[in-house]
């Protein structure tokens, strides 16, 4: 017993008060910690997803097709009738489609089954005024909102203010996809907008319009949808095909189609090599015209450059100097070209000499 007791350590023996407080402080701090990570897991097992599901029941329909998405708006609307972002969202997606009798009749049938709503009738007073040019319908259901109180207030956009996707409001659904992609960075927003605008106008007047909706699609991950509104710029805009070809190669890169990558790479040489020779065409019947023109000579010499005629550059940078002796720049030309033909040691005299005339 005695040499149990000679085993403890000295501070269990005397019962050292400071040793036995900091022993009770080590308990309380355990347990106190204990506490705070079963509150955090109550947290999150239970509060957090409870609290998340109201916001995100419309972002889900927003996701499903057509047929379905409808039928989940509306049953969201059956159960909470006041939920803006779930009619917002049925609008949006029947007026696409331009079934706007049935969306007439399935917002009548809310109405019925939530009287005291308003923001039904509100909705229908627009679609008869704005679809269908129906005022004196319009102002009937416009009618049936007074004495009624308002949905309570939220950060969804308000439905009575809400655009509806016709062809009157092509203009502003534009320009909110516009600032959507560019000021906001909802490029979600921006996509429905986008996809909305094109299907009320067909075919955009500004190739920026593919241009930014295949940028939005990018930025959501929808690389394929990027590729095919590039490729929509290509056919209604030409004259976008060359940078329109570099992106969709760079598309096809991260989505690992090398061989689809190279092909376009390819092509957008080939479209850059015609420019240049079209460019020098017309520059030698400028020249054809003017011979004593020093700047069409060294523009063509630069033209010839980028297209590796290094002998047609250095021929034209001297037309230049022979013209006009003391323009820099020619010897410039010249001496890039030189280079590329291995001339080192005219390059070097060309340098010095462009050098002397830029002082």
């Amino acid at each position: 017993m005695n040499a149990q007791a000679n085993r403890r350590p000295w501070f269990r023996k005397t019962g050292n008060p400071a040793f036995v407080m900091a022993g009770r402080k080590r308990r309380c701090l355990f347990w106190t910690r204990v506490a705070l990570g079963l509150w955090v897991g109550v947290q999150f097992l239970f509060v957090l997803p409870l609290q998340a599901v109201e916001g995100t029941v419309a972002e889900d329909c927003k996701r499903l097709p057509y047929n379905q998405r409808v039928v989940c708006c509306t049953s969201i609307l059956e159960t909470d009738p006041c939920d803006a972002d779930a009619l917002i969202l049925l609008v949006w997606s029947m007026g696409e489609r331009q079934e706007w009798d049935k969306l007439l009749g399935l917002l009548d049938r809310l109405s019925r089954g939530a009287p005291s709503v308003p923001q039904y009738y509100t909705m229908r007073a627009r679609i008869l005024e704005d679809v269908f040019s129906q005022q004196e319908a319009a102002i009937a259901e416009r009618k049936n909102t007074e004495g009624l109180d308002p949905c309570r207030s939220s950060d969804a956009e308000n439905p009575s203010s809400v655009l509806l996707p016709t062809s009157e409001n092509a203009d502003e659904i534009l320009k909110r996809a516009s600032n959507r992609f560019s000021k906001s960075m909802d490029y979600e927003g921006a996509v429905e907008d986008y996809e909305t605008y094109l299907n009320l106008v067909s075919v955009p007047t500004s190739p920026s319009v593919y241009r930014n909706l295949a940028g939005a699609r990018r930025q959501t991950g929808d690389l394929l949808g990027a590729i095919d509104a590039l490729t929509l710029l290509i056919s209604h805009f030409p004259e976008q095909k060359a940078p329109a070809l570099t992106s969709r190669a760079r598309l096809y890169r991260e989505l690992g189609n090398i061989p689809l990558a190279e092909r376009d790479i390819a092509e957008k040489k080939l479209l850059e090599e015609q420019r240049i020779m079209q460019e020098i065409a017309s520059l030698s019947k400028k020249i054809e015209t003017n011979p004593t023109d020093y700047w069409a000579y060294y523009q063509r010499g630069r033209k010839k450059l980028l297209a590796d005629d290094f002998q047609g550059a250095v021929s034209d940078a001297s037309d230049v100097i022979e013209i006009n002796p003391s323009f820099a720049d020619a010897y410039t030309l010249r001496a890039e070209a030189k280079t590329q033909l291995g001339d080192q040691e005219g390059a070097e005299i060309d340098r010095a000499t462009a050098a002397k005339y830029r002082k």
